[in-house]
C-alpha cells in the first residue's frame, strides 16, 4: 500500500476515532453487546454510503469546493443556508461533548490528588488549556496530535489486550432480552444517534479529494478501509467494556451513564474492575488522550469554518480573538448549565450528521442526477434507488427520534 494511501487512512481515523468512542460501550448498555454490534454495522454503512454520495458530488464539481460551495451549487441558497446552520450546530454539539469529556478528565486528577474542586473550575481549566492550544495555530495542533495519535493506539492495544482475561461472558449476555427490543425503541435511537457520530469522517472527503488531485481508485479505498478500521477498534472496545464492567450495580454502565462526570466514572470502574493499577493508568491516559484529540481537531475546524464564513483573518490579533471568543464561549456556557451533557450532546451531533452527512449528500446527488444533470467522474454504487432506500431510513430514524423528544 502506497505511503501516501496510508496517510489519507490516517487522515480518516484521526477524524473518526476519538471520545465518542468513549461513550459507545455506555449509551449501548441496554442493548448489550449483540445488538450493540449490529446496530454499529447498520450505522457504518449508513455512513459510509453518505460519504461515497458526498465523494460523488465533490468529485462533479472542481477541487477545493467544500459542502457549503457543493450545497449552493446542487440545492441553491436555501441549501446553503440550511447547510450553514446545521454544519453550526454539529461543530457545537461536538464542541460541547468534547469539552465536557475533557473536564471529566480534570475532575479525575484532581480526585486523586484529594483536591475538590467544583465542576465549574475543572470545566474552565479545561478549556483554557485546550483553547490555549488552539489558539496558537495549526502547527501547535499538529505537533500535539501526532504525540497523542501514537500514543492513543498503542494505550488502546494495550488495554484491550490486557481486559481481554477478566472479561465475564455474563456480562454480554445478561442484558435485556433482546426479544424486547421493539419495547427499547427510545433507548435504541439515542444509541444510534451516538454511534452515527463516531462514523462522522466524511466530513474531510473533500479535503481528501484534493489531496488525493481526484484520484477515484485511491479515494474509493480510503474510505472503504478507513472507515472499516473504526468500526473494528469500536466492536472490540465495547466488548471489553462491556464484557468487564457489568450493567448494573454501584459502577454498572447504567451508573456511569448517568453520572455527570461520566469518563472520570468509567475511569473509576475500570480501576474497580481490574485491579491492576499499571493497566488502570494506561486506560486513564488513553480516555484522556481521546478527549483531548478530539477537541483539539474539532475546535480547530470550527475556528476555520466561523473565520471562513465571517470573512476574517486569523492572522490579526483582533479578528482571532473575536474567533476564538466565538468558538469556545457557547459550548463552554452549555457545559457549565449542563456538566453532564456528554453523551447526550454527541446524541444531537447524531442528529446534525445525518442531516449533514447522510440525508444532505443523497438529496445533492439526486439533484445532481435529474435537476441539474450535471457528469461527475465517480457514481456513488446502487444508483437511484439505493439512494432513496437510504433517504427514507435516515428520515425515518431522525423521526423516530423527534417522537420520542
Amino acid at each position: 500500500m502506497k505511503a501516501k494511501t496510508i496517510g489519507g487512512i490516517m487522515m480518516l481515523l484521526g477524524t473518526c476515532v476519538g471520545a465518542g468512542m468513549l461513550a459507545l460501550p455506555i449509551a449501548a448498555a441496554h442493548e448489550g453487546f449483540i445488538i450493540a454490534t449490529a446496530l454499529l454495522i447498520i450505522c457504518w454503512l449508513t455512513m459510509t454510503f453518505g460519504a461515497l454520495n458526498l465523494l460523488e458530488v465533490n468529485l462533479s464539481l472542481p477541487e477545493n469546493n467544500n459542502l457549503i460551495s457543493m450545497a449552493n451549487k446542487t440545492l441553491g441558497k436555501t441549501g446553503k443556508y440550511l447547510t450553514w446552520f446545521v454544519y453550526l450546530l454539529l461543530l457545537y454539539s461536538l464542541m460541547a461533548a468534547y469539552i465536557s469529556g475533557s473536564s471529566n478528565i480534570i475532575y479525575a486528577i484532581t480526585q486523586a490528588a484529594h483536591i475538590k474542586t467544583p465542576v465549574w473550575i475543572n470545566t474552565l481549566i479545561a478549556v483554557i488549556i485546550l483553547s490555549s492550544i488552539v489558539y496558537k495555530g495549526v502547527g501547535s495542533v499538529d505537533i500535539v496530535n501526532r504525540f497523542l495519535m501514537s500514543a492513543k493506539f498503542i494505550s488502546y492495544i494495550i488495554i484491550v489486550l490486557a481486559i481481554i482475561p477478566f472479561i465475564k461472558i455474563n456480562n454480554l449476555n445478561n442484558f435485556n432480552n433482546y426479544t424486547q427490543f421493539n419495547m427499547n425503541i427510545n433507548i435504541n435511537i439515542n444509541t444510534i444517534m451516538v454511534m452515527i457520530t463516531s462514523f462522522g469522517y466524511a466530513i474531510i472527503i473533500p479535503t481528501l479529494r484534493s489531496y488525493f488531485k481526484s484520484d477515484i481508485k485511491q479515494l474509493k479505498k480510503v474510505v472503504w478501509i478507513g472507515s472499516a478500521i473504526p468500526l473494528i477498534i469500536y466492536i472490540l472496545w465495547i466488548a471489553a467494556i462491556q464484557g468487564l464492567i457489568p450493567k448494573l450495580g454501584d459502577h454498572g454502565l447504567l451508573y456511569i451513564a448517568k453520572s455527570q462526570q461520566t469518563n472520570a466514572t468509567l475511569m473509576k470502574s475500570i480501576n474497580i474492575f481490574i485491579h491492576k493499577p499499571w493497566i488502570s493508568i494506561i486506560a486513564n491516559i488513553f480516555i484522556s488522550i481521546c478527549a483531548i484529540t478530539s477537541l483539539l481537531g474539532v475546535s480547530l475546524c470550527l475556528t476555520d469554518f466561523i473565520a471562513d464564513g465571517c470573512n476574517l483573518n486569523k492572522k490579526l490579533k483582533k479578528h482571532n480573538r473575536f474567533i476564538y471568543l466565538i468558538t469556545f464561549t457557547p459550548p463552554t456556557i452549555i457545559v457549565l448549565f449542563a456538566p453532564g451533557i456528554f453523551i447526550n450532546a454527541l446524541g444531537y451531533a447524531g442528529i446534525c450528521c445525518i442531516l449533514l452527512l447522510v440525508i444532505l449528500p443523497i438529496v445533492m446527488s439526486l439533484s445532481r442526477m435529474h435537476i441539474k444533470k450535471s457528469k461527475t467522474s465517480y457514481t456513488a454504487p446502487g444508483g437511484s434507488i439505493l439512494k432513496v432506500i437510504f433517504l427514507i431510513i435516515a428520515i425515518i430514524l431522525l423521526s423516530f427520534l423527534f417522537i420520542q423528544k
